[in-house]
């Protein structure tokens, strides 16, 4: 398996069900991981804070892909 530490991830849906599985699933490999959530800010928030607990790197955002203005901040 490559080597995983230090790199970023974006795991869009992040917060709930597979998301979640797989945004642990990064943290724990060493990533980074932007933790993308449209509807579930409270979940959202409780994963990045599990996850910074156990010494990983979570940092939870809200953006909406459908809508082009709703990315300009994730962008910069």
């Amino acid at each position: 398996m490559a080597d995983l530490s230090g790199k970023t991830a974006l795991v869009t849906g992040g917060a709930k069900k597979l998301g979640a599985a797989l945004t642990r699933a990064l943290s724990a490999q060493g990533m980074k991981v932007i933790l993308h959530y449209r509807t579930s800010e409270d979940e959202a928030s409780s994963l990045a804070a599990e996850i910074e607990a156990q010494g990983g790197n979570c940092v939870p955002v809200f953006f909406d892909f459908s809508k082009t203005s709703g990315c300009s901040g994730f962008m910069e």
